[in-house]
């Protein structure tokens, strides 16, 4: 599953995935702005609502969500399998994320870490205000301007021809040989070209070839080839001889 490896010396497996509960929460005390200095002090600030709200949920010092009904009894084995991961991968389980100098995880105990990433329930605030594209994305980029156009004019807009979907192909997989090296990057391009590959014909076999090749320059040239062959020019039906009737 979609859910990440800590690394690339061993061969991880998903045993777990938490639920997601997603809600909107609006606080709303006067039917009209009022100046703040004439209204402090007299109506409580939403914000303060918003914390005490907040704070019914989960306790603001520690993180943890006070809710009973949200938690499970971690299995001991899991509970043996964050351990073993901890091991594995060390601090990688916090330094991999870019944090600002003198911000540090919640706990120095990674097995805790784990456990709360993966078990443990947490209360996250987006603060979204439109609707994420997520997975849709994954094999077609171009649904944001799909998205945009629909969301303009009230019509579909006509998909992508195939050159440029070849086009964007190799843009994003030169991309990845680049950022990640060729090794890695050649790995991480298998999974892109998978889902740019369900909305092609024959995009399969571009998916299994594109799989067993180890090196940016193959990938390249698979994906060139693959879509030389669909555009080329399908040869004329042979004419069927007239017959005059007997």
């Amino acid at each position: 599953l979609d859910s990440g490896c800590a690394n690339y010396d061993q061969l991880w497996s998903t045993t777990s995935l938490r639920g997601l509960v997603i809600g909107n929460l609006e606080v709303s005390l006067l039917t009209e702005g009022v100046h703040s200095g004439d209204g402090t002090g007299v109506i409580a600030a939403s914000e303060r609502v918003v914390r005490i709200l907040l704070d019914r949920i989960d306790d603001s010092l520690t993180g943890v969500v006070k809710l009973a009904e949200l938690a499970t009894q971690i299995p001991k084995q899991r509970v043996l399998q964050a351990e073993r991961t901890a091991e594995v991968i060390g601090d990688e389980v916090f330094n991999k994320f870019p944090l600002q100098p003198g911000v540090t995880p919640v706990t120095t105990n990674n097995v805790e870490l784990i456990l709360n990433r993966t078990w443990r329930p947490g209360l996250a605030i987006t603060g979204a205000d439109a609707v994420m594209i997520g997975r849709a994305a994954h094999g077609r980029p171009w649904i944001f301007r799909e998205i945009d156009h629909f969301l303009t004019h009230g019509r579909y807009l006509a998909g992508p021809s195939l050159l440029e979907q070849r086009d964007v192909i190799l843009a994003h997989m030169r991309a990845l040989h680049a950022f990640y090296g060729e090794a890695v990057g050649a790995r991480v391009a298998r999974k892109h070209v998978g889902w740019y590959a369900r909305s092609l014909p024959g995009g399969e076999l571009l998916r299994r070839r594109v799989n067993e090749l180890d090196t940016a320059a193959d990938q390249v040239s698979a994906i060139d080839a693959f879509f030389a062959h669909e555009q080329r020019p399908a040869a004329p039906a042979t004419p069927t001889p007239y017959r005059e009737a007997a």
